[in-house]
């Protein structure tokens, strides 16, 4: 992943044509996500595939879908792992890397009536994130520069 991003990074200052910015500058300034968050996008987008019956996996044999009294449970939307991961190979397999950046989604992304509506709803939540994120970054620095 390392290697790809060094990538991105050489890319995106040729792009911008500008040495000064920071790659996460350089990243907002192209509406482009980081690699960390692509790679998440892929993987919701994959589960919600699953979960849609796009893609023919039987996700009961890895996760199940709770429904309880509790307000997150009510929807039938949050999901548990079957198996408690004995391994770190099985630690950091998909089915057990999905539950917690599944169960993180708002409902309303969650409840997505369509694949389209669903990515559409989760790359403006990831551009929000970061989009946050980069406004701390500058703020932050326009504290330290009055100092």
């Amino acid at each position: 992943m390392l290697l790809i991003e060094s990538v991105q990074r050489r890319a995106t200052k040729f792009i911008c044509f500008n040495l000064e910015l920071n790659y996460r500058d350089r990243l907002y300034s192209l509406n482009l996500l980081p690699l960390n968050y692509w790679f998440e996008y892929l993987d919701l987008v994959f589960f919600f595939k699953c979960k849609m019956n796009e893609i023919t996996i039987d996700l009961s044999n890895y996760l199940n879908f709770c429904s309880s009294r509790t307000r997150r449970g009510t929807t039938g939307l949050y999901i548990r792992g079957n198996t408690i991961p004995r391994t770190t190979t099985f630690r950091d397999s998909f089915f057990q890397r999905i539950v917690n950046m599944w169960n993180a989604l708002p409902e309303d992304i969650k409840a997505a009536s369509s694949l389209n509506i669903f990515k559409k709803k989760l790359k403006d939540l990831f551009y929000q994130r970061e989009s946050g994120r980069h406004k701390n970054i500058q703020n932050n620095l326009c504290k330290v520069q009055k100092h």
